[in-house]
């Protein structure tokens, strides 16, 4: 799936901005004008395209030296407005940098890594309900989900961040 992958500019929040090849986002103080109704706000998000509703899937995201982003997949029953409870129950399974060397699962869960991932690999098995993110340098597995009801269509999922510090700035990028 990673060749294909790339971020859907219809769902992308106005501050993001997508790189011409649409792989690559990132933080931009000066809203973008968008021509649709099912961008997400006041969330920086943006989902990637194309959606599944079965198979395994697996793609690498290049988050740098970034203090803060979530990845993940969600559902397509996801509310686009308003304020955004990241949580299974509504449909998102997905795993956050808040600080350095502080993640998160989606159950709140604080995880320990040893050292700070520059790339993030993301695997779905959707027929087992399974999702797991790694370190794609290393393979050193960061969280697992499993047991997961994955019905309907499913998105990738992802936030640049809100920029605290120079390195921020920076992009998120889909890696081939």
């Amino acid at each position: 799936m990673a060749k294909s992958l790339c971020f859907d500019p219809k769902s992308a929040n106005p501050n993001l901005f997508l790189s011409q090849n649409l792989k690559q986002v990132r933080y931009t103080s000066f809203p973008q004008h968008r021509y649709t109704t099912t961008f997400f706000y006041p969330g920086l998000y943006v989902l990637g395209l194309p959606g599944f509703q079965s198979g395994q899937h697996y793609w690498e995201v290049d988050v740098g030296h970034k203090s803060n982003w979530i990845l993940g997949i969600v559902k397509d029953t996801v509310p686009r407005k308003g304020p955004h409870n990241l949580s299974i129950n509504n449909g998102f399974f997905v795993v956050r940098k808040q600080e350095d060397n502080v993640y998160y699962g989606c159950d709140q869960s604080t995880l320990k890594l040893m050292d700070s991932p520059m790339r993030i690999g993301v695997f779905v098995d959707v027929s087992s309900g399974h999702i797991a993110f790694s370190n794609a340098d290393n393979t050193e597995l960061i969280f697992v989900m499993s047991g997961c009801s994955f019905v309907g269509t499913l998105f990738p999922f992802f936030c640049p961040g809100v920029p605290v510090r120079e390195e921020d700035l920076g992009p998120l990028s889909l890696c081939y």
